[in-house]
């Protein structure tokens, strides 16, 4: 049933998902390739991994027919490259003066493009099929546009997926699983009208005070320590609060869409990316990331989680508070959830923060 949310579904999609990540193992698409043929999605695949740039997106296509059901369905699975990409942060920060997040929206576009060639080389586009979409991060705010723009029945599931659309649409299939101390989720921008298409499920927190949470923390800081080797309270009533605060801080610094556009969508991307920046440009960087660390850090009500050690741009301009929140956008803070929670241990889907930034 689209409308009901599926674990199983969920589980096996956040697979899907960090399969798509470009890999390091010789060849970008070679992760995607192997969950594919673990599912047996073997009658059809197509991969472009382009060389990462500024405008591209890499994404995995594959069909198998589901049988068993009153007539045989095509199911297209589509998995949406959300990691190791390096210059696609442009895309990501490039929100647009206007309407819906311009960087997404291109990327949503090239992904439906690369769909309908896919149907259409496969003589499937007079097929009844079940779409299947999955992207964490980047790929699941591109998924999540893709999704709502297809005609017929569609299973996507997003994980740590930023606000992309002004206008969202309920979009019957579209689950988006967020941690609500993930700082990438509440951004671009809500203030600025950003939201997701679909249903949003927010991983467990203390703040909801469920009666079972410390049980729920627990498996999943198992699940974690056999992921990483240390521990982490990503449920801790502290973080989520923190993210929200240095979240409102960025927004008030950027101002309006015009003026991030004017003086800090180059700089972030110079930041993220390791570019040579200017003395004065890293005066601006520091000031803004140590505003956003300190808001966190007046909302701060426990101590931070250990992080790993710094590396890339966090090391150069990070402080502490910075560095645990960006830790809760790391897929094993989803894959640890996702694992230790059960069909039973059903998500909430109220949304939380109830107003963000």
């Amino acid at each position: 049933d689209p409308d009901q949310y599926h674990h199983g579904l969920a589980r096996i999609s956040l697979a899907m998902a960090v399969s798509a990540f470009r890999s390091s193992a010789g060849r970008e698409d070679a992760s995607i390739r192997h969950f594919f043929t673990q599912l047996a999605l073997e009658d059809a695949q197509t991969w472009d991994y382009p060389a990462p740039g500024k405008d591209t997106i890499g994404t995995a296509i594959a069909w198998r027919y589901l049988t068993g059901l009153d007539a045989p369905v095509s199911l297209i699975a589509v998995a949406v490259c959300g990691g190791n990409y390096g210059d696609e942060w442009a895309n990501n920060l490039h929100f647009g003066l206007e309407g819906d997040h311009a960087g997404f929206d291109a990327a949503a576009e090239k992904v439906l493009s690369r769909l309908e060639q896919f149907r259409r080389a496969h003589q499937l586009s007079d097929q009844p099929c079940i779409y299947w979409l999955a992207g964490f991060g980047r790929g699941g705010a591109v998924c999540n546009v893709a999704a709502a723009r297809l005609a017929g029945s569609v299973r996507c599931y997003t994980f740590a997926s930023p606000g992309a659309v002004l206008d969202p649409k309920e979009s019957a299939g579209v689950f988006n699983l967020i941690a609500a101390a993930d700082p990438l989720a509440l951004l671009p921008p809500g203030a600025w009208g950003f939201a997701r298409n679909g249903r949003d499920l927010y991983l467990p927190t203390s703040l909801d005070q469920r009666h079972d949470y410390a049980a729920l923390l627990a498996g999943y800081a198992q699940v974690f320590r056999q992921f990483s080797g240390r521990d982490d309270a990503v449920g801790d009533t502290a973080l989520a609060p923190m993210a929200r605060a240095a979240a409102l801080q960025l927004t008030e610094a950027f101002g309006s869409r015009a003026a991030y556009r004017r003086d800090w969508e180059d700089l972030l991307y110079g930041v993220l990316t390791g570019g040579r920046l200017s003395a004065g440009e890293m005066l601006r960087a520091h000031a803004l990331l140590h505003r956003a660390a300190g808001a966190a850090q007046n909302a701060q009500r426990g101590p931070l989680p250990p992080v790993p050690s710094a590396t890339g741009w966090l090391a150069a301009f990070a402080s502490p508070e910075i560095a645990a929140l960006w830790a809760q956008h790391d897929p094993a803070v989803y894959f640890s959830w996702m694992l230790s929670l059960t069909d039973e241990t059903v998500l909430p889907s109220v949304s939380f923060p109830e107003s963000g930034p």
